[in-house]
């Protein structure tokens, strides 16, 4: 058996990187699909846009490479985002930026101050380019650069501690952060109002006469993404007001605002959920997501307090959930809770409705179709890396929001990198050195005994463990005018009319041939291949007529695992 698996993959050039959004990077072509301007989402190839032109490389399934600049052609820039000039495509020829089509219709490509791409590029053979509308499968697209762009302010979010809240403890400042290109980084203060101090470098105490700014951890990159600073609940103290500052960097050096939140101490607001989350999801598909909490010793969910939810990142289909695609499941039953989405913000806040959680309770969030009346499901986002999830339970039935209590923090592992895997099929390669035999029987010589013939197998296999091979006798040993001569076809070896085989040497048979497959032998693994022997004794006696017998023997090798 053979077998064979073939790959084809683009070979790409390499090229200085462009900077060309890895979220917003498709264009589309009525005749060739979707062509790339950011090539698979990778910062290291890619278009590159200046003030003066386009250079580097876009890529399209149908069309290969597409070259911005070369020998006698070029896409050039006004300056002022209005494109011009020729791109080149072995399939598509020369791709034209600005003029007129053959239907006498204008077309020309403009860049405006955010970054846009608009309009439409012409080639005689592959018809219009366009780089922001609707796909043929309805995908809406559009291709965005980080030149001349004054829009893409890095934007962060707090989501904890939040603004003018209480809180029982405090151990991480967590909050989300958004960018059209890239955000390179996250800086943070924390000040005691109280005292006027500033939390120092090194995150132990409220002692700095001056501001200091600390680096947040997280998943920085394109897009949405979530960051958080671990701090020491012990450093607060209870009864105190405290300011968080925050603001975002990007990867042009543009900082947004700093923005600020004030929040208080206070260990007598009453229960809470702890920040343990016994679970952190890692997804490699869309699906379902389940969060197992826990609440801490000596502390309770009441009844009408409020657990919160909030998904960190370009998370898509919240906007499609409905109440039936959360439960809590609780002492191993389904509670019942009233459920208010702000599918905007990713969030989710469940009330209780007619039943407490105790302490040292496991509590089992479901989300999505793993519900049990759920039929939705959240969608990934597009770029893997780790994203994050936020609990924050509330419980003041007598208050719309009720004091923030506690929140938990958990990691959502995203891995889109297509796993692709590879089946090599067992192979066995049989050989036979000789497929015709005679064995000529006297029964006046060598009492009616013919042991000359021999046949050699010769078997290779890739199967691990080796491989087996079976004889069967495919058709007895007759003639036309006479009945068969194998007498029996099984057992041991008779003194006379019987026709096996010997592995060992040429002599008397040891072994009989079957009717039906049964083993010979067996090896191991060999790509040189290893020969198999196959010595025939047929034997008869006078009391069988003469003439001409033929018989068949089918000789099969199989794989072992």
């Amino acid at each position: 058996m053979f077998a064979g698996l073939f790959f084809l993959f683009p070979v790409f050039e390499t090229n200085a990187a462009g900077n060309v959004s890895t979220i917003y990077r498709f264009g589309w072509g009525d005749k060739t699909g979707w062509f790339g301007f950011q090539v698979d989402g990778s910062t290291d190839y890619g278009v590159a846009i200046s003030d003066a032109n386009l250079t580097d490389f876009a890529w399209s399934e149908k069309t290969g490479w597409v070259h911005m600049t070369g020998t006698g052609y070029g896409v050039v820039n006004d300056g002022n985002g209005n494109l011009s000039g020729y791109a080149w495509s072995e399939n598509c020829g020369y791709i034209k930026f600005a003029g007129t089509a053959t239907n006498s219709a204008p077309y020309s490509v403009t860049v405006d101050k955010g970054g846009n791409f608009s309009g439409y590029a012409w080639s005689e053979n592959c018809g219009y380019i366009k780089f922001a509308g609707t796909a043929g499968d309805n995908t809406s697209y559009k291709v965005k650069t980080n030149w001349n762009t004054d829009e893409s302010i890095p934007v962060t979010t707090l989501f904890y501690p939040q603004n003018n809240l209480s809180f029982q403890h405090v151990n991480q400042i967590a909050g989300g952060a958004q960018d059209d290109f890239k955000v390179n980084e996250v800086k943070i203060s924390v000040k005691d109002l109280d005292i006027n101090k500033w939390l120092n470098s090194n995150k132990t105490g409220f002692d700095s006469d001056t501001e200091v700014w600390l680096n947040a951890l997280g998943n920085f990159g394109t897009g949405s993404m979530s960051w958080y600073l671990p701090v020491e609940e012990n450093i607060f103290t209870a009864g105190k007001n405290y300011q968080v500052k925050h603001y975002a960097i990007d990867d042009t050096s543009k900082a947004e605002s700093v923005k600020s939140a004030t929040f208080i101490i206070d260990t007598n607001t009453g229960s809470y959920i702890s920040t343990k989350i016994i679970s952190n999801p890692i997804k490699n598909e869309d699906s379902n997501y389940t969060v197992m909490l826990e609440t801490s010793s000596g502390h309770s969910v009441p009844d009408k307090g409020k657990l919160e939810i909030y998904f960190n990142g370009p998370f898509t289909g919240f906007d499609q959930l409905t109440s039936d695609d959360f439960e809590i499941i609780y002492l191993g039953n389904s509670i019942p809770f009233i459920a208010t989405l702000d599918p905007e913000n990713l969030h989710a806040t469940l009330t209780l409705s007619g039943t407490a959680i105790a302490s040292n309770a496991v509590i089992e969030l479901r989300v999505g179709s793993g519900a049990t009346s759920g039929t939705h499901q959240l969608k990934n986002p597009p770029l893997p890396g780790v994203y994050s999830f936020n609990l924050i339970s509330r419980s003041s039935p007598n208050s719309p929001e009720g004091p923030v209590l506690d929140m938990g923090y958990g990691l959502i592992e995203i891995n889109n990198d297509p796993i692709i895997n590879f089946l090599i099929e067992d192979a066995i390669i049989l050989n036979l050195n000789d497929t015709s035999l005679n064995l000529n029987v006297d029964p006046s010589v060598n009492n009616g005994q013919d042991i000359s013939e021999s046949t050699i197998i010769t078997v290779a296999t890739n199967a691990a463990n080796g491989y087996i091979v079976y004889e069967k006798l495919k058709s007895a040993l007759t003639s036309v005018e006479h009945p068969e001569i194998m007498i029996p076809s099984t057992g041991s070896i008779p003194a006379d009319n019987y026709f096996g085989y010997n592995l060992t040497a040429t002599g008397s048979a040891t072994t009989l041939f079957h009717n039906s497959p049964a083993v010979v032998g067996s090896g191991s693994s060999t790509t040189s291949g290893t020969n198999w022997p196959i010595y025939y004794d047929l034997k008869v006696n006078y009391l069988k007529p003469a003439g001409i017998y033929k018989a068949e023997i089918e000789y099969t090798v199989s794989p072992s695992f």
